[in-house]
């Protein structure tokens, strides 16, 4: 499948004729001109897709879905059995999915686009005209048809999803795509043969022998095919994103920090940032059908219009009216630049400073009803308004962060074995002065009572 995704057809199949009137000349000059015939098959089948930065898979789907699909496509295998012939079955495309770095890419949710036919060799009766005219031994043939079954049977990983030429199905992840389709015809046959019987007598003798065609045997017969395709999708998982963090007013004009996965688009009143990660065109395969299938390939295009772009942040002189859209392979968010993302001041507080090791901390959070994470003791928390905690020495900062900006509060932990080992000192010292005062005043009297 791959192989055919990626290689062109080897016949020139795609017609002027299906393009757009307005694209048309484009059109003929392209197939008159001396490029090779895939380079003319890939400039046409894009002729149409005008917006290359986007995916556009409504395109896609409404041209392979109005195509006339009858007979096999060029270097597609046909199958032939009795009453069946030039049956053939193919995968053409996912619905959506994308071709990226040598891999089809699909959603959780795609359709499979599959085409097949065979055509009806039904069978005639026969009657021979006369005697002794046979069929392969036979004077009459009667046909019944007692079944004509076609189905084709879509399966994922080996479990059945549906049947038919469009089927939707669900994967979770990297996944094996396998069609089967088959062509079941059942005939019971009536085989008649030539009975010579007498029919003339004379004097007990038979002068004249005729025939007649009687019924002999009955014989089922059964016509098949079965035909199998296979291919191997890749689950697309990203996580889109496509937001303004934080936005700064210093009453000159506004940072914004951007945080974006893929491509992205920002418009303010007279100014715009765009980042385009890919660029999409088209695939055609399986002539002269010209199934589509759409490609991307990387691009990293940036464009800014009145704006400055500072690492990841944008400077704009007017933020009002700022909308956000951003996309990838298969998803689309548009925003507003809402004021719940924009400066708040954020800022904590405690009960008070001084803390025993294991007492209760009660923060605050301001402004009120934001979520913010609040880190201490190696520890983060999502919180809101209030979180109580309980001191651990030696940590004594509290941090709270919300999208970009934060916030400290530093605190004083007590240690009661260094204030216990002071006041144990304290006490000691004052032992020594106590003594010393009253050993100073004893000696003293000792010394005047010696004087008399």
């Amino acid at each position: 499948m791959l192989l055919v995704i990626v290689q062109s057809p080897f016949i020139f199949s795609y017609s002027c004729e299906d393009i757009n009137m307005k694209l048309k000349d484009a059109c003929l000059e392209i197939s008159e001109s001396n490029l090779n015939y895939s380079e003319k098959e890939l400039l046409i089948s894009n002729l149409e897709y005008k917006n290359n930065i986007e995916p556009n898979h409504f395109l896609i789907y409404t041209k392979n879905m109005n195509l006339k699909i009858k007979d096999a496509p060029y270097g597609v295998q046909v199958h032939n059995d009795r009453y069946i012939k030039n049956g053939w079955m193919k995968i053409f495309a996912l619905m959506p999915s994308v071709f990226y770095r040598d891999s089809l890419y699909t959603p959780k949710n795609t359709k499979i686009f599959t085409g097949f036919h065979y055509e009806f060799d039904e069978p005639k009766n026969y009657r021979s005209p006369r005697y002794p005219k046979t069929k392969n031994g036979d004077c009459k043939i009667r046909y019944k048809l007692l079944e004509k079954i076609e189905e084709n049977k879509i399966y994922v990983n080996g479990v059945y999803q549906g049947q038919g030429k469009l089927v939707s199905i669900v994967i979770n992840k990297d996944s094996k795509i396998e069609s089967v389709y088959s062509v079941r015809i059942k005939y019971d046959v009536n085989h008649y043969e030539w009975d010579r019987y007498c029919c003339r007598r004379r004097n007990g003798r038979c002068v004249r022998h005729c025939h007649d065609c009687d019924y002999d045997y009955d014989q089922i017969k059964t016509g098949r095919i079965e035909i199998k395709d296979t291919i191997y999708i890749k689950i697309y998982k990203n996580n889109l994103s496509a937001e303004v963090l934080r936005i700064v007013n210093n009453g000159h004009s506004s940072r914004l920090k951007l945080n974006y996965s893929d491509s992205i688009e920002i418009s303010f009143i007279n100014s715009e940032y765009n980042y385009h990660k890919y660029l999409f065109g088209i695939n055609n395969s399986f002539p002269p059908y010209n199934i589509l299938i759409l490609n991307a390939r990387d691009y990293g295009e940036e464009i800014l219009t009145n704006i400055f772009k500072e690492e990841d942040s944008i400077i704009v002189n007017d933020a009002k009216r700022c909308t956000i859209k951003g996309f990838d392979f298969f998803n689309e968010i548009k925003n507003e630049c809402s004021v719940k993302n924009s400066f708040v001041g954020l800022r904590i507080s405690t009960d008070k400073l001084r803390y025993n090791n294991k007492e209760e901390i009660v923060v605050k959070i301001f402004p009120e009803n934001i979520s913010a994470y609040l880190t201490y003791g190696n520890k983060p928390y999502l919180v809101k308004n209030e979180k109580v905690l309980n001191a651990i020495k030696p940590y004594n900062k509290i941090t709270v962060v919300y999208y970009g900006e934060l916030a400290e509060r530093i605190i004083y932990i007590k240690d009661k074995s260094r204030l216990a080992l002071i006041y144990n000192l304290f006490l000691v010292i004052l032992v020594f002065v106590v003594l010393y005062i009253i050993t100073k005043k004893y000696w003293r009297q000792i010394w005047q009572n010696v004087g008399y």
